[in-house]
């Protein structure tokens, strides 16, 4: 399981679902955590292969449950199909290394999640 948050340094979490689940297929879900609440970028998240996304502040209980309901997701793609479907291997480092076009600011009428 992989809990990124959308707005990072380098690559931002959409761009991390982009370059990392074409290799990872089903193995690992993708729970993206972000202070930023805007429809558009959780639209996109799910668009892009996230398995749920959760805005900060995220509650405890909420986080565990996101996280137990994600493994036995993996558990039960596993148990069907194996545990390579869909992957290619591992994520190869030049998939997620920076280039100048990847940098995103935050918008400035972006605001984090109430």
């Amino acid at each position: 399981l992989i809990l990124p948050d959308f707005m990072m340094p380098r690559l931002n979490g959409f761009q991390f679902l982009t370059r990392a689940l074409p290799h990872l297929g089903d193995r690992v879900p993708v729970i993206i955590l972000s202070s930023v609440g805007a429809r558009d970028g959780i639209a996109a998240a799910f668009e892009a292969g996230a398995f749920e996304y959760l805005t900060k502040p995220a509650q405890r209980l909420d986080i565990e449950r996101v996280v137990a309901s994600g493994l036995v997701r993996r558990e039960e793609a596993v148990r069907l199909y194996g545990p390579h479907r869909g992957s290619r291997g591992p994520v190869p480092a030049e998939a997620l290394t920076l280039e100048p076009r990847d940098r995103v600011e935050a918008e400035p009428d972006q605001q984090p999640a109430a």
